[in-house]
């Protein structure tokens, strides 16, 4: 159940239409505004305002004391960060390391040791924008990272508002106007590649790699989650519990919601597929999760359509979704936080997307569906969902992601 009453309302308004943050209503358009005019006289404005001087790069971090992260969005866009600072904590365990992040995604890395001090910014009030201010104010921070580059306007004037006279530090892509951006960072780095041809956790590791001048790995930057531990061993049981009732062995893990119904594969689609599955694979049990809002929903269409290997269950908070996750053998998902929470778990993902994008899963296999231009996630073929299933399934384990083309892919 959940009990906290702002995550409560979200999920039962889960097309997000009139939530809330730091931007919004009147200021968030006068920022759309200044996007759209680009080099006009307003960002000279932006520039003169928020005293943007440029400083040099890279930074040497064995000379400063704290940094602090700006990623106030969505549990997903937090998952796939996870490196940024757990590798800097890393490198540099001196390193004081806020985040300011969003009701929907701090509770992700409310065990995370990396972290120092964490910052609600998903702000609904002048007076709580107020609050954030004060509370972040009290530290001194040497350097502020926004993590969020597709409004890099906005996210400018949100880190220069809450944190004066720090350097904030970007990333933009080749075809972004280097000039541009400097009137409105101190640091701005360019990555080697747009992203039609890169990914967002690439985006992000050149963002730390330039920004502060260190080689990371790919073996470093992998994210790591850290449970409620107390969700686990429930979960553990409740799961072993299934393979006993089912005589089963392994977890084909399908989630049913995304951020918005475009998204979805729908409830009659999933259990085609499900059906279809666990009549091919005896040794599997087939479980189903959704949000706390929709589980009255699904939990009465699946009493009327039953079958003994598929089940529903309730993960009442995303730690009780991260501790599922450990106990699954492949998962089937539509492009949501769980493509990322799987990736950080290693298991292997089938991932229904609208297009292909910049947010692919890193370091597992998947197999990611589009559809034919134009048409919903729920017209891709459930066949060629079953197949790519069962080649995750049974198939080699190796690491390497797919985007499958609506025609299909190679046996």
């Amino acid at each position: 159940m959940v009990t906290n009453e702002r995550e409560q309302r979200v999920y039962e308004r889960r097309r997000r239409a009139n939530e809330k943050y730091l931007t919004r209503s009147l200021p968030k358009r006068l920022l759309t505004r200044i996007e759209q005019l680009g080099r006009g006289s307003l960002l000279e404005l932006m520039r003169v305002v928020f005293n943007v001087r440029p400083i040099p790069l890279p930074i040497d971090l064995s000379k400063i004391k704290s940094i602090l992260i700006i990623r106030n969005d969505a549990a997903g866009d937090m998952v796939l960060s996870l490196p940024v600072w757990q590798v800097l904590k890393k490198r540099y365990p001196h390193l004081r390391i806020g985040i300011v992040g969003s009701f929907r995604n701090l509770p992700v890395i409310a065990f995370d040791p990396s972290i120092d001090i964490r910052f609600d910014g998903s702000l609904a009030t002048v007076r709580d924008a107020l609050r954030l201010r004060k509370e972040i104010g009290r530290e001194r921070w040497d350097v502020v990272l926004p993590l969020i580059y597709s409004k890099l306007t906005k996210m400018s004037a949100i880190a220069h508002w809450l944190v004066p006279s720090t350097p904030v530090c970007t990333v933009i892509l080749p075809s972004d106007s280097l000039e541009r951006y400097k009137k409105m960072f101190e640091g701005v780095v360019v990555a080697p590649q747009d992203l039609g041809d890169t990914t967002m956790s690439e985006m992000l590791r050149t963002h730390v790699s330039l920004t502060f001048g260190i080689t990371i790995t790919e073996e470093e930057w992998k994210g790591h989650l850290y449970r409620e531990l107390s969700a686990v061993g429930p979960m553990r049981q409740r799961v072993e519990a299934l393979h006993r009732m089912d005589s089963t062995s392994r977890v084909i893990y399908v989630n049913l919601e995304a951020k918005t119904e475009a998204r979805e594969y729908g409830l009659k689609k999933n259990l085609e597929v499900s059906l279809e599955l666990a009549t091919r694979n005896r040794e599997c049990s087939v479980v189903w999760t959704t949000s706390p809002a929709s589980f009255a929903h699904a939990s009465a269409f699946l009493t009327e359509h039953p079958h003994p290997r598929i089940h529903l269950i309730e993960t009442e908070s995303i730690h009780h979704l991260m501790a599922l996750m450990k106990f699954v053998d492949v998962v089937l998902t539509p492009d949501t936080s769980v493509v990322h929470i799987a990736a950080a778990e290693g298991k292997p993902v089938v991932g229904l997307y609208v297009r292909k994008n910049e947010w692919a899963p890193q370091h597992i296999r998947a197999i990611l569906l589009t559809p034919k231009l134009g048409e919903p996630v729920s017209s891709i073929s459930p066949a060629l969902i079953i197949h790519s299933i069962e080649k995750l399934l049974n198939g080699p384990n190796e690491v390497g992601v797919v985007w499958s083309e609506p025609e299909g892919i190679q046996a």
